[in-house]
């Protein structure tokens, strides 16, 4: 089970939450609130940065606990306005649209996250050829190397027989009213 214990000391700056789970991520944010404690940062796991988790989280903390929160993207943000417009999230809109549940909250990150990994498990099929098996889709697997537009520009999706890490890109992101946003370029690491 989680636990949230607040630091008791002075000059304590930052807090680093990498809990997974949202209701979590939520609580964790709710607990340092309401014990009146602001760091001067907040640096939150990139599973859960979503804009749907912080409305949740702002619901309970306020707007303003929220807003600088800084986290890592390698995905691009179905919620962000500087993607209304993006090829690829139209597209993961027409799929839910066509394949999604009734009543499908189109801007859940987590959603579009599936969509975008699926799109890479089409092609490592496409890869492992007609004659599926799982030796073939391993040997795929260790094959990748393309652009999957659902992610942000520049990151590629690549593995090799040491690499096991198709995605090693990421962007730093900021949470501002409502919203992450990237910040400078894109970065390579695991």
């Amino acid at each position: 089970a989680e636990r949230v214990e607040i630091p008791r000391g002075e000059g304590i700056e930052l807090m680093i939450v990498t809990l997974r789970a949202a209701d979590a991520i939520v609580r964790a944010l709710a607990t340092a609130a309401g014990a009146n404690w602001k760091p001067d940062q907040i640096i939150l796991n990139s599973v859960a940065a979503t804009d749907g988790v912080m409305a949740s989280a702002a619901q309970r903390t306020g707007q303003a606990y929220l807003n600088g929160i800084v986290s890592t993207a390698y995905a691009k943000n179905v919620t962000n306005p500087k993607y209304a417009k993006d090829s690829a999230i139209r597209t993961y809109r027409r799929i839910m649209a066509k394949y999604g549940p009734d009543g499908i909250n189109i801007r859940n990150q987590f959603y579009y996250t599936g969509v975008a990994n699926a799109s890479d498990f089409v092609k490592l099929l496409y890869k492992a050829g007609k004659d599926l098996t799982r030796e073939s889709l391993r040997k795929a697997f260790e094959k990748q190397d393309w652009v999957n537009p659902f992610l942000i520009k520049g990151t590629r999706v690549k593995t090799g027989k040491g690499d096991h890490f198709p995605v090693d890109q990421a962007k730093v992101t900021r949470y501002t009213n409502g919203s992450f946003s990237e910040l400078g370029a894109l970065l390579k690491g695991r």
